[in-house]
C-alpha cells in the first residue's frame, strides 16, 4: 500500500520524536512543544532525503524553519514538483 506524503511524514516525525504509535500528531502541532531539537531534525531530514529522494539545502537544516509538519510536507511538496 502506498502512503501519501503526509502520512510518510507524520509517520517519520512520530518515530523520530519517539511518539507512542497511538499518539495523535496533526499538521499545526508545534513540533518544538512536542521536542523536537537538532539532533532529532538531523535524523528527522536524513530520513526525508532517504524516502523523497532529495537534499535538503544547508539554509534549511534548522528546525526553526519548520515548526510544524504542515510546513515540512508543504517544504517536501514543493521540492518534488522541483519548487524549492
Amino acid at each position: 500500500m502506498l502512503q501519501t506524503i503526509n502520512e510518510t511524514v507524520l509517520l517519520i516525525l512520530k518515530r523520530n520524536l519517539e511518539l507512542d504509535e497511538g499518539d495523535s500528531l496533526e499538521l499545526d502541532d508545534d513540533l518544538l512543544l512536542l521536542g523536537i531539537n537538532s539532533i532529532n531534525f538531523i535524523r528527522i531530514v536524513v530520513d526525508f532525503e532517504t524516502e523523497f529522494g532529495f537534499e535538503f539545502g544547508e539554509e534549511e537544516l534548522d528546525y526553526n524553519l519548520f515548526r510544524t509538519a504542515g510546513k515540512l510536507i508543504e517544504y517536501i511538496e514543493n521540492k518534488l514538483e522541483g519548487v524549492a
